[in-house]
């Protein structure tokens, strides 16, 4: 199936989650340095903190409210918040002056809002597609998001810290085009039975119950606990390394021997982050194909290594060829 000939809906959310991707990624790669560089490093680990439990929490929330009133309300409800916090966030750093705490109560309501609209975006997905085609709209959906993290994170990389203001202002007129596409053109795909509240009440609590009993199960629990790992480790390289690579990085230096280009810290970021979705996008396939016959257990061990030991490197290098 190509994507021509999937739901008009579907192909207007993946538009638009380009766009969301490219406009964000512009942003939120660079926040942790400029946290860190404004209220220090351990301000920043508690920002950075309360910024992850409003998200979790907006998650919960969103997919819990758009199966009582739908889903189209939540996700208009969602962007035009992400738009107030995005243009409330660029005045905190406008010619006018720069102001950390306040960019960081805006980045809370971004975060909730961001949570509450992607549980929501999914469910849509689910809610016009069948079983058989969600597997060619994630596998697009997926290449899509990469692309946009590598266009976003390059933006982001050479325009957040010299023009914070406008880039901020760029990516709250970006949010606002999501929300009028979305009023626009996409339409209302679930229409909650609002006579069988109790029952779905009741169901809400058998599926809590559900998941206390997948958590007890001690196979699940310890892939949950693994995969937590990996995900915490991938997440440095916004975090911990881009911290140190700004820090240490201050002055341009050549990007390789050959090269007349020269990076500091913060492109160095960028440029990684890129490499990484770019890589992604374009050997996926191929390397599945490589592989498809070889043992599962091994490629999980080779691949953990060669992932663990990359991240290693990364976190100690400030050369940018070897990084």
């Amino acid at each position: 199936m190509t994507i021509t000939k999937l739901n008009p809906t579907i192909k207007i959310r993946l538009f638009l989650l380009l766009i969301s991707t490219v406009s964000t990624m512009a942003v939120l790669p660079y926040i942790i340095i400029y946290f860190s560089g404004l209220v220090g490093t351990i301000i920043t680990g508690i920002l950075f903190l309360a910024v992850m439990f409003v998200n979790v929490l907006g998650s919960i929330l969103g997919g819990y409210v758009s199966d009582k009133i739908g889903r189209k309300r939540i996700i208009l409800l969602s962007e035009f918040t992400i738009f107030i916090g995005f243009v409330f966030a660029a005045f905190a750093n406008s010619p006018l002056g720069t102001f950390p705490y306040a960019t960081f109560v805006a980045f809370l309501v971004i975060q909730f809002s961001t949570g509450v609209g992607n549980p929501v975006y999914q469910a849509l997905i689910i809610d016009i597609s069948l079983p058989e085609e969600r597997r060619v709209i994630y596998t697009y959906s997926y290449w899509i998001r990469n692309i946009g993290i590598a266009i976003g994170s390059m933006i982001g990389a050479f325009l957040f810290f010299n023009y914070i203001f406008p880039l901020f202002i760029g990516v709250a007129v970006a949010s606002l085009c999501v929300f009028f596409i979305t009023l626009l053109f996409i339409k209302e795909t679930y229409t909650p039975a609002f006579e069988k509240v109790r029952e779905n009440s009741y169901k809400s609590f058998l599926m809590f119950k559900a998941y206390i009993q997948i958590l007890s199960h001690r196979f699940f629990a310890i892939f949950s606990i693994a995969s937590l790992l990996i995900v915490s480790v991938e997440e440095q390289l916004t975090n911990y390394i881009g911290v140190r690579l700004a820090n240490e990085i201050e002055n341009p230096i050549p990007l390789a021997p050959f090269l007349l280009i020269e990076i500091d810290g913060v492109n160095l970021l960028g440029i990684l982050k890129s490499t990484n979705t770019i890589i992604i996008v374009c050997f996926t396939i191929l390397v599945t194909q490589l592989i498809k016959n070889c043992n599962d257990r091994s490629l999980l061990l080779i691949g953990l290594i060669l992932f663990f030991g990359a991240y290693t490197v990364i976190s100690i290098s400030t050369t940018p060829y070897t990084s």
